[in-house]
């Protein structure tokens, strides 16, 4: 092999004899006219010996194993640089076809694509990936020494070379490498969907189609994923596993009857159920699966659910808009929330709706209607409440001192207004007897629709005679009597209101 100082020291003879670069190439013989006969024959016998060493090299070059090699080679012309720098271009440029071809053959066994009946724009895609390829492995291509084959030719040749190892490296391997991670993923992906870890499997699966779409583009690539013997498109296995795992996924209620109260609070949370639906039609629970909740008619606040270990999870509905009498929520998986599902064609998925029913509030006024008597009705207000309480009715208080004329319909948060004015009359003596009172109670209902206040229904009730040694404990006697039927009243009016 020569040494740099050796070549060198050729180049500069051979420069010497074209003039210092600025003369044209003449032919052989006139290249020694001017010099004595015997230095004419030494400097033949010098240049011939280059010529075959420059030979040699270029031979031993070739058959280098180690290399991929370009060779180039351009008339010297009157500018050994310009020459030089074209024969370097040609060089590269055979260099770059064979690059191209043996990372088309390498991409061809990996992908197991050859663009043969591939759409244009997929063809387009696996020409722009060999492109790349060609690109990177060229930035590490190395220039030999050049020699110049003068005076016999007048040309200079330039060898241009890639150590195949570090092809290997940017190509093959790398290729390889990225096949077999996304090959990796979808066998993780499989693996946690048989195992029922749905979300995860989804995610996976998720992570695989954007390692492919971003090492091969939409250029299909093949391999043996389960266990089948048959090779599959990575991409469609990809996209038929997420299509499968959305459109399997099945929202249910585990409770019923959502009640709130006229502040828009909830009695109790629903509860919703995550189930994957198999083959042989079963269920299996979708743990960790994020929830997206929010309101299809109505307004109020809600925030995000996930399901717990058993496929199960409770909703944190904050409060619902108190001024409507009901309200939808929708759930659905939220899906957005594991990836990026942009390129997959997910079947719509039919929310899960949960009723929300404001419970029906009644205003209750209890008052007397003759306050001179002394009666104290807070004790039957008490009975009225229990008796809608248990009706699963939200009771509003109405101030005692107000009338049903004075109510205010608007300004009350309620479905009803029912009132009970209690009617004591009498409290003298009996015949001659000083110390024996009579008294006698009637009670009026009433019940109004809000908030327009129409009455819709009305009772009076018969009077009840009470007796007491004085005309107050006549009247607590009457009224104690009359207390019973005015509760069954109530019951009786409020039927059917819930």
């Amino acid at each position: 092999m020569k040494t740099g100082f050796r070549m060198t020291a050729m180049v500069m003879m051979a420069l010497l004899l074209a003039g210092c670069l600025g003369a044209k190439p003449a032919p052989e013989k006139g290249a020694v006219d001017n010099v004595p006969p015997a230095e004419a024959a030494a400097e033949r016998i010098r240049l011939k010996a280059m010529r075959a060493e420059a030979r040699a090299f270029i031979a031993e070059k070739r058959k280098d194993p180690s290399l991929y090699i370009g060779e180039g080679t351009a008339n010297i012309g009157a500018d050994l640089g310009k020459g030089k720098l074209e024969a370097k271009d040609r060089a590269r440029e055979e260099l770059a076809r064979q690059i191209r071809v043996k990372v088309e053959s390498d991409f061809q066994l990996i992908t197991e694509k050859r663009g043969v009946g591939a759409s244009a724009a997929v063809q387009q895609e696996i020409t722009q990936r060999l492109e790349t390829y060609t690109s990177q492995v060229l930035t590490n291509v190395r220039e030999s020494d050049f020699f110049i084959d003068y005076p016999k030719t007048g040309t200079v040749t330039v060898l241009v070379f890639i150590p195949k190892e570090a092809y290997e490296v940017q190509v093959k391997e790398d290729l390889n490498q990225k096949k077999e991670m996304v090959v990796e993923a979808v066998r993780q992906a499989e693996k946690a969907l048989k195992n029922g870890e749905h979300v995860r499997a989804l995610k996976q699966f998720l992570e695989a189609g954007s390692m492919q779409k971003a090492f091969f583009g939409r250029v299909p690539v093949y391999a043996e994923i389960d266990g089948d013997g048959l090779r599959d498109e990575l991409s469609n296995h990809v996209a038929f596993r997420v299509a499968g795992i959305t459109g399997r996924i099945q929202l249910s209620l585990l409770n019923d009857t959502f009640l709130y109260d006229p502040e828009g609070r909830l009695e109790k949370q629903p509860r919703i159920m995550a189930r994957y639906l198999g083959a042989t039609g079963s269920g299996q629970p979708v743990t960790n699966l994020p929830l997206a909740v929010s309101f299809a008619e109505g307004q109020g606040q809600v925030t995000p659910g996930v399901t717990g270990v058993y496929g199960q999870a409770e909703l944190a509905v904050g409060s619902v808009d108190p001024s409507l009498k009901t309200a939808v929520l929708k759930v659905t998986p939220d899906f957005s929330a594991l990836g990026d599902f942009s390129a997959y064609d997910l079947s719509p998925m039919r929310p899960l709706k949960v009723d929300l029913t404001r419970k029906r509030a009644v205003a209750l006024l209890v008052r007397c209607k003759h306050a001179d008597k002394g009666l104290n009705v807070s004790g039957l207000t008490d009975a009225v409440t229990s008796l809608l309480l248990n009706r699963k009715l939200t009771v509003v208080p109405v101030d005692q001192g107000l009338t049903p004329a004075s109510v205010n319909g608007d300004a009350l948060n309620a479905d009803y207004l029912l009132t009970v004015e209690v009617d004591p009359s009498g409290g003298g003596t009996v015949g001659s007897y000083a110390n024996m009172h009579a008294a006698r109670c009637g009670a009026g209902l009433s019940l109004y629709t809000l908030p327009a206040k129409s009455l819709t229904r009305k009772e009076t009730l018969p009077s009840q005679e009470g007796f007491g040694v004085t005309a107050e404990s006549a009247v607590w006697d009457a009224f104690g009597k009359s207390r019973e039927p005015i509760v069954k009243a109530a019951g009786t009016m409020m039927k059917g209101i819930q």
